[in-house]
């Protein structure tokens, strides 16, 4: 079966606006159906025009729309797994990891675990028997996403040694295709010190963030499309330095900044927020000669760049106004302290007021989904069905067999960019301040 059969749902042609796309895929999606319903052939190419629809929609923010044919995208690969044995497994360890991203984006992020956790059981059942569909790189890149979801649901302790697996996958990957594998293991370093930051292991943070930075510092060098990592790199590495009391994280937390601050030149709407954490980490970073009084210009900065974005950044208006107030409170200002204090609290109390939670009676998003999402076993297909011997393939440890992609190109459970959403826990910018 060839690579558009298994559905890939690859952009082609000309590059087309978000809406432009999202149209598409809603007309694809229509088309595919009817061939489906006239042909069972037509099921994968489905499943994959299902898939890239529900990225689609959650890169738009239709975050209840993206959850029924990321569901429904899914269900079709069990069902496939299970009519066609040994096949489409690489497929649904992909749908798996997405439908997780969709759950948690509903806000009920425990809800997402089992399904990051089916992603990498799958796939790593495909690399260990050296099955078709077998790759090491997704299974590094559902890893991650497994951590986060860990954290997610208060297992930080546990979010550790996945994390630290993926990076050591991606090093084995990096000796051997150094261009593509370098950018991941960075970016796998990067959400690393985070989590190992979660549980306290500062010396252990501290080492996983320098070498992010230093990754892809050399990465920005020769290619100056890094250099938003580079900056989210950085302002991590500062962030851990901070919390460890070590004066230099000031100097990173200024080389964040002015990083960051020639991306926001650039493209304020994509950067701003960005360096707004920048200012908060440089704002908790040690003061070099004076005293508190340092903090602040950052500290209101960065408060004016969240206001400015109106109702967009909220939640992170609320965590730097908190912040300010702190730092108001340590220079004697008790009445600004007081101002900010309350301005962040009636912040809070909205934003909980909005928060999507269920209303009474309502049954959370895991137990509207089908049984098969939360297969408990290591693959929804029996363990009586014969697979294909071991000799007909290898797992591959550079590029896999062409099998459904998410929007961003490999398979990574919808994330947007290597450094774009550091995991639950002490993060760069507010977790210092």
């Amino acid at each position: 079966m060839n690579h558009e059969d298994r559905g890939t749902g690859e952009k082609t042609g000309t590059e087309e606006s978000s809406a432009e796309a999202l149209a598409r895929a809603e007309r694809d999606v229509r088309e595919r159906r009817g061939e489906a319903e006239r042909d069972a052939a037509g099921l994968p190419a489905l499943a994959g025009a299902l898939h890239r629809l529900s990225g689609l929609r959650a890169a738009a923010g239709h975050r209840t729309g993206s959850l029924a044919p990321a569901k429904e995208a899914a269900g079709i690969y069990a069902e496939l797994g299970v009519m066609r044995p040994g096949n489409y497994q690489a497929e649904l360890a992909l749908a798996m990891g997405a439908l997780g991203d969709r759950v948690a984006d509903t806000g009920d992020p425990a809800a997402a675990l089992p399904f990051a956790q089916q992603a990498v059981r799958l796939q790593r059942e495909l690399v260990e028997e050296e099955q078709p569909g077998a790759s090491v790189p997704a299974l590094a890149a559902y890893l991650l996403p497994h951590a986060a979801r860990l954290a997610d649901a208060g297992r930080a302790v546990d979010a550790v040694p996945c994390a630290e697996e993926a990076v050591g996958l991606l090093r084995g990957l990096a000796e051997e295709e150094p261009d593509a594998s370098l950018p991941r293991l960075a970016a796998a370093l990067h959400a690393l010190g985070h989590h190992r930051a979660a549980v306290s292991d500062t010396s252990g943070a501290i080492e996983a963030a320098q070498e992010a930075r230093s990754r892809f510092r050399v990465l920005t060098a020769r290619r100056p499309e890094y250099r938003p990592e580079l900056a989210a790199a950085l302002d991590g590495f500062a962030g851990h330095l901070t919390r460890a009391g070590d004066p230099t994280g000031r100097r990173i937390a200024e080389d964040a900044v002015a990083l960051y601050r020639e991306l926001a030149a650039e493209r304020p709407e994509a950067f701003g927020a960005g360096l707004a954490a920048a200012l908060g980490t440089l704002a908790g970073s040690p003061p070099v000669t004076g005293g508190p009084e340092e903090a602040l210009p950052p500290a209101r900065e960065a408060v004016e760049l969240l206001r400015d974005r109106g109702d967009v950044l909220l939640p992170e208006l609320a965590r730097a106004l908190q912040a300010l107030g702190a730092h108001l409170e340590r220079n004697g200002d008790a009445e600004g302290a007081v101002e900010a204090f309350r301005e962040a609290v009636a912040l809070h109390r909205s934003l909980a007021l909005e928060t999507p939670g269920s209303p009474p009676g309502t049954p959370p998003v895991s137990a509207l989904l089908p049984p098969w999402t939360t297969w408990p076993g290591p693959s929804p297909v029996p363990a009586s069905t014969p697979r294909r011997s071991r000799s007909s393939t290898r797992a591959s440890r550079s590029s896999p067999r062409p099998v459904l992609r998410s929007p961003g190109g490999w398979p990574w459970s919808g994330a947007p960019s290597c450094c774009a959403a550091p995991p639950p826990g002490p993060r760069p910018g507010w977790a210092s301040w």
